[in-house]
């Protein structure tokens, strides 16, 4: 069960909504982090993105995006689960995807 849902219609919403729930989470600010992602590939297909958020003094958030289950699944910085969210398509990225 998802403890979050969030509205999303593209990629760059997803990834925008990652960093945000980090820096809201921690109380950081946002202009001394960046996100790198990573696809996730199961038998030759895309199935999620993992998410590094770094910033400074090596601090590291990490979070992944299960394509097939609709949700995202944020790690701390020591490895545990500290969040899940459920993603709802817009009709925009769904529209797009057909």
């Amino acid at each position: 069960m998802a403890d979050f849902t969030q509205v999303v219609s593209s990629f760059e919403d997803v990834r925008t909504y990652v960093l945000e729930t980090f820096c809201s989470r921690f109380d950081l600010d946002p202009r001394f982090f960046h996100v790198r992602s990573f696809p996730l590939n199961r038998r030759g297909r895309q199935t999620g993105t993992y998410f590094v958020v770094e910033g400074p003094r090596r601090i590291r958030f990490t979070a992944v995006w299960d394509r097939e289950q609709q949700m995202v699944f944020f790690y701390g910085l020591n490895g545990q689960r500290i969040q899940t969210t459920e993603l709802i398509y817009s009709s925009t990225l769904l529209a797009r995807a057909a």
